[in-house]
């Protein structure tokens, strides 16, 4: 993205949030990619050969399809520079038989080696997701060169808003510790800590309960 770009976006204070289209998957997958390269727990489940952006893409185009726009919480901006994917309170059970739906994306992440060791910490991270009554935030990503720039709080309030009007909880995980702070402003407070199975990532599980406007 051209510098000249960045300097401008960053200079909003008051960033349009829009709901996505599914016309707009091409783009969101690639903000997704890009916004994850780094984390932790996205690092050690994807296997790293040379078909690591492939196998990345394969994490999120099941979370925008079959969660995000199938339920209409896909949230992004005008500039399609962010990415946010909320599932309704009710709608997501970790231990679905339908997530066995998603084994062949799953396969093409791990790769046939790994498969065993990574379903079983998912198994372990599905034990500890915060229960059916909660509005959870599955994935949110900014573009590296936009993050720390307020986009992140923007794409957040559309769904939080919801969650206060409607008084309803919310979650997510998260498996950067840098990003605990960021969310406790929002917040959201830790549930839980555990580390993930073979090798894996310490993850955090926060919740936010409504806030009375």
């Amino acid at each position: 993205m051209p510098n000249a770009v960045i300097a401008s976006i960053a200079k909003k204070k008051d960033f349009k949030i829009i709901k996505a289209r599914k016309e707009d998957i091409h783009v969101l997958k690639n903000v997704l990619v890009k916004s994850f390269m780094n984390d932790p727990f996205t690092n050690w489940l994807v296997k790293h050969d040379d078909k690591i952006l492939s196998r990345m893409d394969a994490i999120f185009a099941p979370v925008l399809n079959h969660f995000g726009f199938k339920y209409a919480h896909v949230y992004t901006t005008e500039e399609k520079n962010c990415c946010a994917v909320w599932i309704p309170p009710g709608k997501y059970n970790p231990n679905s038989i339908f997530n066995l739906l998603l084994l062949p994306a799953w396969i093409k992440v791990v790769g046939w080696s790994r498969l065993l060791k990574t379903m079983q910490a998912a198994s372990v991270l599905s034990n500890h997701h915060a229960g059916p009554q909660y509005f959870y935030l599955s994935t949110v990503g900014t573009l590296p060169e936009l993050q720390g720039k307020g986009i992140g709080s923007a794409i957040l309030k559309p769904v939080l808003d919801i969650c206060d009007g409607d008084k309803i909880p919310a979650c997510l995980e998260t498996s950067n510790e840098k990003n605990i702070s960021f969310y406790e402003k929002h917040g959201f407070k830790i549930k839980s800590e555990f580390i993930i199975p073979h090798g894996g990532a310490r993850t955090w599980v926060m919740t936010r309960e409504p806030i009375n406007s």
